[in-house]
């Protein structure tokens, strides 16, 4: 019995190990990844006009809830050197933010959304049994914060 515990043990290792030896072939890729996403408190300055005058205006600060996050990537790997094109977007709901009369109110409801783009080249070295690799990478994003409140 013990035996076939020590066997089973054995053969799930081996399967845990088989996805690193999976990545030694060079060539075209597709990778992907979700998870979650902490956007840093921002800050802010508003002004509100009518009919082209101004009537009010100020300066707050706006924090976040936790959001998801998706990426996905297509790449080449050129054996020890990867390049690849990466698209990726996040979100955060608006947790708090600072009253500005006749602006935002402080029960506001909205969210901000990151779109993102990136070139990347990463070096891979082979270390036993395990692959560590560092890059580097050039982007650009678009941020957009939304708040679906109106005036108070």
């Amino acid at each position: 019995m013990m035996n076939r515990v020590w066997l089973h043990g054995g053969i799930a290792l081996a399967a845990l190990g088989s996805p690193a030896f999976a990545q030694q072939a060079t060539g075209l890729y597709v990778s992907a990844g979700i998870g979650a996403n902490w956007a840093d408190s921002g800050d802010f300055d508003l002004t509100g006009t009518f009919l082209g005058r101004e009537f009010a205006s100020g300066s707050g600060t706006v924090d976040f809830d936790v959001g998801p996050v998706g990426v996905v990537a297509i790449g080449y790997d050129w054996g020890y050197l990867r390049t690849e094109a990466e698209l990726g977007i996040r979100s955060n709901d608006i947790s708090s933010v600072t009253r500005i009369p006749g602006l935002i109110s402080p029960d506001n409801e909205g969210h901000q959304r990151t779109i993102s783009a990136m070139a990347n080249a990463l070096l891979d070295f082979d270390v036993g049994p395990v692959t560590i690799y560092g890059g580097g990478g050039l982007g650009i994003a678009n941020v957009e914060l939304t708040f679906n409140d109106g005036v108070n």
